[in-house]
């Protein structure tokens, strides 16, 4: 719930979601519709940029919850078919476990790092997408280019934070 979870979700939704941010943004900046934003005195980034970043950072924790449950219950079938753990044993364990490590800060603590995840995500996506320049190879650099660094921002920015979480939760 504190690790998994959140690291799971944001390596998905970095994959599909960022980078269609950044392709789509990415769309838009080479047929110089953004161009065409900024001559209409419409802040591009206001209109474009932030309803994407606000829906990533509420959105990425309730995929994170669902995760969570999709976890634990897909724990208690493997537990029962390979090695023969009934479910009231499985929960049992699992709520004295959540209770032993105090589980509501294992939740919360995996809520905020998924969205700093999403936060992550989404500005990395659209920073990339809407710097697109050569045409739609420059869409597929900038799609390809959102994932990878997506992909290190969460490994850096999971480390930092679970050893924060960790000595000051």
């Amino acid at each position: 719930c504190k690790e998994l979870g959140p690291f799971m979700t944001a390596f998905i939704l970095a994959g599909r979601v960022g980078s269609a941010m950044a392709a789509e943004l990415g769309t838009m900046s080479v047929s110089e519709e953004i161009d065409a934003l900024r001559v209409m005195s419409i802040d591009p980034v206001k209109y474009l940029v932030l309803p994407r970043v606000i829906a990533l950072s509420l959105f990425a924790p309730i995929l994170t919850i669902y995760a969570n449950i999709l976890g634990v219950v897909g724990g208690s079938v493997v537990a029962l078919y390979q090695i023969d753990v009934e479910y009231a044993a499985y929960y049992n364990n699992l709520f004295d476990t959540l209770e032993q490590w105090r589980g509501m800060d294992l939740l919360y603590g995996g809520l905020l790092k998924s969205m700093v995840f999403g936060m992550t995500i989404s500005l990395v996506g659209c920073s990339l997408g809407l710097r697109t320049t050569h045409g739609a190879e420059g869409v597929g650099q900038a799609a390809r280019k959102a994932v990878v660094y997506s992909f290190l921002l969460i490994l850096i920015l999971n480390y930092i934070m679970s050893s924060l979480i960790e000595r000051y939760w």
